[in-house]
């Protein structure tokens, strides 16, 4: 519950799977390139903005524990590198998504105190690939972090689990979870694997530079494991006629392929970040999810 339940979503989530596959099968090296151009001329004219949402994200000190549905007791480990990485991570996270930055200045600017519940990241896991769940919560259980209850969400492939940071601390919840390669179509498991090769494996390329980072205290290091797609983000003629032709399912499966055009596109990237309503105080222009949705929408 402490997961869900009086939290504001913001971020790059879409149920649109056609709109995700055709994204990514456009995401070749010319188009990538030509994105991250923009999105640097973007970051320099927006950087006022998300300095303004970081630092509402960062106020002290943090709701009580009960508001916050927080218990674990375990101290945190080595807190100023971890806030250091969540720092890094939020901000390049708020320089991708301006409508984050955008509710977060309304809520601040109308009194409200901001708390960030919880962030979530996807991953793959396959016998071929490894565990990205694994290799994810290697970031941040060293941290104090603590591994909570698995998830199950129906209908989709997915391992899930979410993770609880130290009471003492202002640290989001953290949501990760895996889709299971091996239950997709055959097609797209075999381009995810040739993407994946195998980095989540424990000698592979995503574990070994997490343990030099984690041991090195390389903040920007362990945060940039977060950040850029380790995969090849080219795709053949081939495998972009395969991603068109799966465009148009629904169902149960136009889930799990909406997901896996994310992940592949966008890694380990921040999903989405969460703000707990019930937290906003007496500047809270809104008394419930649905009136906050309605003011965010208007707006």
């Amino acid at each position: 519950a402490g997961l869900t339940s009086s939290a504001a979503v913001f971020g790059r989530r879409t149920g649109d799977s056609q709109k995700m596959i055709a994204n990514l099968a456009q995401a070749t090296a010319s188009t990538l390139a030509a994105k991250a151009a923009v999105e640097a001329t973007g970051a320099a004219s927006s950087a006022p903005a998300i300095a303004l949402a970081l630092a509402a994200l960062s106020r002290t000190p943090a709701p009580p524990v009960a508001a916050r549905c927080v218990a674990n007791d375990a101290q945190p480990v080595r807190p100023s590198t971890f806030e250091a990485v969540r720092q890094a991570a939020l901000g390049r996270y708020l320089g991708r998504t301006p409508s984050a930055c955008r509710a977060i200045s309304l809520l601040h600017g109308r009194g409200c105190e901001l708390h960030n519940d919880h962030v979530a990241l996807r991953s793959f896991a396959d016998e071929s690939c490894g565990s990205g769940l694994a290799f994810l919560e290697s970031l941040f259980l060293p941290f104090g972090y603590a591994a909570r209850s698995s998830i199950d969400i129906p209908g989709l492939p997915v391992n899930a689990r979410w993770y609880e940071p130290p009471s003492a601390t202002s640290w989001p919840k953290v949501f990760i979870s895996e889709l299971r390669v091996a239950e997709l179509p055959t097609e797209i498991a075999r381009l995810v694997r040739e993407r994946v090769g195998n980095y989540y494996l424990p000698a592979g390329a995503g574990p070994t530079c997490a343990r030099e980072a984690l041991a090195a205290g390389d903040a920007l290091a362990i945060a940039g494991l977060m950040e850029a797609p380790p995969w090849a983000s080219e795709f053949t003629a081939a495998d972009e006629a395969l991603l068109r032709s799966l465009a148009s399912m629904d169902g149960e499966r136009a889930s799990a392929l909406e997901y896996c055009a994310w992940t592949l596109t966008h890694a380990h990237r921040w999903n989405h970040l969460t703000l707990l309503v019930n937290t906003l105080g007496a500047g809270s222009p809104a008394h419930s999810l649905a009136e906050l949705n309605a003011l965010l929408l208007s707006e």
